[in-house]
């Protein structure tokens, strides 16, 4: 799986998460970033689902 990861802390924490397989708490944690950062969940789902 090949990501994007920038240095923000958001997607570092994603990046950790889905290397242990937690996309569960990927997309939890995605969804309540998203009020700041908008799209950050459409893009890692479209990510997602690309690989």
């Amino acid at each position: 799986m090949h990501l994007n990861i920038s240095r923000s802390n958001t997607f570092t924490y994603a990046y950790e998460h889905i290397n242990n397989l937690r996309l569960d708490a990927v997309l939890e944690h995605l969804t309540h970033q998203s009020n700041h950062v908008p799209n950050i969940k459409l893009a890692a789902v479209l990510e997602l689902d690309a690989h």
